[in-house]
């Protein structure tokens, strides 16, 4: 017999993508309205902030224009009244943070101003009371809260907490007061928890959590409990985002651990389910940037849970009545998007195991280029052997040309020949981005240029950066004469023994501390090209060949500085600025260039690893998708074709750099230059 099959529930796909949104954005917010269309307003698109709004209808899976806010938000919140209508708080823009609010009415499609509070808010809570008013607290950071009366359409100052809090969670407890926990203080991240009491409109405080936590989620559970989940904790200025969880128990006033989840998050979602169990998506999580995972009470565990279409930071995530969940926008790095799908968090999970994929082999027209290139090379190296005075200027073009013919046919067997082990779940599209999986499905020639053109940019910027920075160090230490530079020779040898991606992960700790929030979402990649995220891959790629051209570079110079001519240039009084200038790097032109080379070799070594880790779809990372790494296509096979243009597109950039270098040594040393004079 085979297995049973599946529920109608399980049975159904993990997620599906819908209509998109007539807007990308992200930051925004999603209410589910009684008259059963899903309200999406504001948030931050491709061009700034939004204050447009619009209704998604399920039925006819449309998105259908919404009457416009006011003023532009993102980060605010809705909460939907008891008499249908939806009210929208605080935020930011391009002005600051908000202290206006907002109502939508449904039944007439329109917004009116539901007044202006005490304090301008982002990152606070906003809590639908049982006697149906809002209570706001927080934001700023601040200890202040606020209540707004629906009815008189008027806010009211409430107590103020014990201290000021952004990025907390407040859940409503069963007897209808409100526990407020964590959160961003002025100090960093915060463990208290207080729970307000509307009743008597005071503050009371209960027991801290184990853990300072802020850009969590709070879930009200079985027995009245509250599960908080993830966020992050600020510690002497370094943020790391947790998989950690802990349960309050009210009756008992006390917090005690809860199974860890399994992919790292912060800022995420927590949304109840049908199945009375809790799922979390999104957020700035780890390298599974798709994966959801859903708490079961019962089993007081952590379950295996159908992945997201894309990877979404900042989307929203919507319960239907039929329990499936809209998730809509959000970001992917820092590019908002339009893209919506619905998740059957009941469906039956595709485990992500290794296989073997099938190889599509290159074409054989890869094979006679290179034998082309192999026969053209040969012949010229006859012509030259009867030429003696060209052998050295053709020495290059001669190695060039066996080097290219080598790695086409090397590479060509190599794909024609291997199995890749991949992993290629149904549903999941691996850690490529959407722009990259379009780019799969491009013309081989076209992938080439622009992906060449995309690693070019970033090895020049990595070339330069390095080269002027490790020559110009050994310059100065040389034109000093003096050992003032002991630390900065330890500090190259380290990097220079350092693997690149250690490098790569400190320097985007370094990124996540200057943009103050977790490194994790570079790891996860920026998703499209911008221009920081050039930069700091341009950083970890250029390091190790700084380190290493000034070590070497500062080796060269001391020889240098200790022949003849140049004390001899010292002896008659030449300024030291110009003895170096004049004499000493260009008698050390040629092995500075050698020296050059070289570090171009480790750039282009590392090419692949940086692109990756940065998520730049340059030809290093393309070429990871294109073996079916992480993405193999609709009919699973590795891009043979791809795969081959993308290495010899590399070694092509390696190798005639290399043959540059050679040439301009020839060009520039002037011993050489005699030698030829000579013959």
């Amino acid at each position: 017999m085979g297995p049973a099959p599946l529920p109608a529930e399980a049975a159904t796909p993990p997620s599906v993508a819908v209509a998109s949104m007539t807007t990308a954005r992200a930051g925004h917010t999603a209410t589910y309205l009684n008259n059963g269309l899903v309200l999406v307003a504001g948030g931050r698109g491709r061009e700034g902030y939004l204050k447009s709004a619009e209704l998604y209808d399920r039925g006819a899976n449309t998105w259908i224009p919404a009457a416009s806010m006011a003023a532009p938000r993102s980060g605010q919140t809705a909460t939907l009244l008891p008499d249908s209508r939806v009210l929208v708080i605080g935020g930011v823009n391009a002005s600051g943070p908000l202290g206006t609010a907002e109502l939508y009415d449904p039944d007439a499609n329109r917004w009116s101003s539901a007044g202006t509070m005490r304090s301008r808010r982002i990152g606070h809570t906003a809590t639908l009371l049982p006697d149906g008013r809002v209570l706001v607290v927080g934001g700023g950071p601040l200890p202040t809260a606020e209540l707004f009366d629906p009815k008189t359409n008027q806010w009211l100052a409430a107590a103020s907490m014990s201290e000021p809090r952004q990025q907390h969670s407040a859940t409503l407890l069963e007897d209808g007061t409100v526990l407020v926990a964590g959160g961003l203080g002025s100090k960093g991240s915060v463990a208290s928890a207080e729970i307000y009491h509307p009743l008597q409109d005071r503050w009371s405080l209960v027991a801290s959590m184990n853990s300072s936590r802020a850009a969590h989620t709070g879930s009200l559970i079985a027995g009245g409990r509250v599960l908080v989940a993830g966020g992050l904790v600020t510690d002497a200025g370094i943020t790391t985002s947790l998989n950690s969880v802990e349960i309050y128990d009210p009756a008992r006033d006390a917090w005690s651990p809860g199974p860890t989840m399994v992919i790292i998050r912060s800022g995420h979602v927590a949304i109840p389910l049908c199945s009375n169990r809790i799922l979390v998506a999104g957020g700035v999580a780890g390298f599974e940037g798709t994966a959801t995972e859903q708490y079961d009470d019962q089993a007081n565990a952590w379950l295996a849970s159908p992945y997201l279409l894309l990877n979404r930071s900042g989307f929203s995530a919507t319960l239907f009545g039929n329990c499936r969940i809209l998730i809509a926008g959000g970001a992917d790095g820092a590019v908002p998007l339009d893209a919506v799908e619905v998740l059957n968090p009941a469906s039956a999970v595709v485990a992500r195991t290794a296989s073997t994929a099938t190889v599509l082999p290159p074409t054989p027209g890869w094979l006679w280029l290179s034998l082309l290139i192999l026969g053209l090379t040969g012949s010229a190296l006859i012509l030259i052997g009867s030429r003696h005075t060209l052998t050295g200027m053709a020495r290059p073009l001669v190695t060039l040309g066996f080097q290219l013919s080598g790695i086409l046919i090397a590479t060509w067997l190599l794909l024609s020949l291997a199995r890749v082990p991949v992993a290629a779940p149904a549903n999941v599209a691996g850690a490529a981005r959407p722009h990259e999986l379009q780019l799969l499905d491009q013309p081989v020639a076209h992938v080439l240029v622009l992906t060449g053109v995309r690693s070019l940019g970033l090895i020049a910027l990595a070339l330069v950066w390095s080269t002027f920075l490790g020559l110009g160090i050994a310059l100065i230490k040389t034109s000093l004469r003096q050992r003032r530079f002991v630390a900065v020779g330890a500090t190259a040898a380290a990097l220079w023994i350092t693997p690149t991606f250690i490098l790569a992960i400190l320097v985007q700790e370094l990124q996540a501390f200057v943009a103050g929030h977790s490194g994790l979402v570079v790891a996860a990649g920026f998703g499209d090209v911008n221009g920081i995220q050039l930069f700091w891959a341009a950083v970890v790629l250029g390091l190790r060949p700084a380190a290493y051209f000034f070590r070497h570079s500062d080796q060269i110079l001391g020889l240098e500085s200790a022949l003849d001519y140049v004390r001899t240039a010292q002896a008659k009084g030449l300024p030291w600025h110009q003895v170096v200038s004049r004499h000493m790097l260009r008698g050390a032109a040629m092995p500075l260039l050698a020296t050059w080379s070289n570090s171009l070799r480790i750039m282009i070594g590392s090419l692949p690893l940086v692109e990756y880790f940065f998520g730049y779809p340059g030809l290093g990372r393309v070429l990871i998708l294109s073996l079916g790494l992480t993405y193999t296509g609709s009919s699973g096979r590795v891009h043979g074709d791809l795969a081959m243009g993308l290495v010899v597109m590399m070694a092509v950039i390696l190798i005639t750099l290399e043959t540059a270098a050679a040439l301009l040594q020839q060009r520039l040393d002037p011993r050489l230059r005699a030698v030829r004079a000579v013959a």
